[in-house]
């Protein structure tokens, strides 16, 4: 996916560039108006389309919702982006356990992966207790059984149509960069709807989830003090 991200990019370059220097091409040959009313407007449609998707790009990138008052101009956006590349720019980090300043890229990714591996590994817990608090519930407060099954019910496709279309469109739930609109019509094809089901039923009802599921991307964000810790 990222290399189709990357070849797409190229190639929205050079097809714009392209489509420039055939336009320019076409007003140099000094063409009847009858002619350039014919071929000009769709050559434009092109570009502007082009144009608009870099632009939308660029606005993802310097995270920007809003666009108005000339905040979609290539200059404004490429000074956000920088700005904001600059803002997360961290130059060292103090190593959670031994505390040595860590300023190579391979010791800050071990700071920062030991702070994050002790942060979520779970502690050991007493079975024995869990037993005995869930074995004296009072039955009084315990759901209704025609409010139990509804929650436990195996997950329906129509369930999970409707959530990836309500999800946020440009929010991705995964490394892969898929956004939510795409699995929206993931979920739509007919060959993949089984497969979807049997994966999120399997990780609701036996904990069973695909390795990418246990995966996760952290942005630190620094603050203003320095040195950094991961924290």
């Amino acid at each position: 996916m990222q290399n189709f991200g990357r070849n797409r990019s190229n190639w929205r370059k050079t097809q714009l560039k392209a489509l420039m220097s055939k336009r320019n091409k076409i007003l140099r040959a000094r063409h009847p108006p009858a002619i350039l009313g014919m071929v000009l407007p769709r050559l434009e449609r092109q570009i502007a389309a082009l144009q608009q998707e870099l632009v939308d790009i660029d606005a993802l990138r310097a995270g920007q919702r809003r666009q108005e008052q000339g905040e979609t101009s290539a200059g404004y956006l490429k000074r956000t982006i920088q700005a904001r590349q600059a803002k997360r720019q961290m130059g060292s980090i103090r190593h959670p356990t031994t505390d040595v300043l860590c300023s190579t890229p391979d010791t800050l990714q071990s700071a920062c992966c030991t702070y994050y591996q002790n942060l979520y590994t779970a502690e050991p817990v007493d079975e024995t207790a869990i037993a005995s608090l869930l074995a004296n519930i009072p039955a009084s407060t315990s759901l209704p059984d025609n409010i139990r099954m509804p929650m436990t019910a195996p997950f329906t496709l129509e369930e999970l149509q409707l959530g990836a279309k309500r999800a946020p469109q440009h929010s991705s739930p995964g490394l892969d960069g898929l956004p939510y609109s795409i699995w929206y019509l993931v979920l739509q094809h007919p060959e993949y709807q089984a497969l979807a089901l049997q994966v999120f039923n399997e990780a609701f009802s036996d904990a069973l989830f695909p390795a990418s599921w246990l995966n996760t991307c952290i942005t630190l964000l620094p603050k203003k003090r320095g040195p950094y810790s991961a924290q």
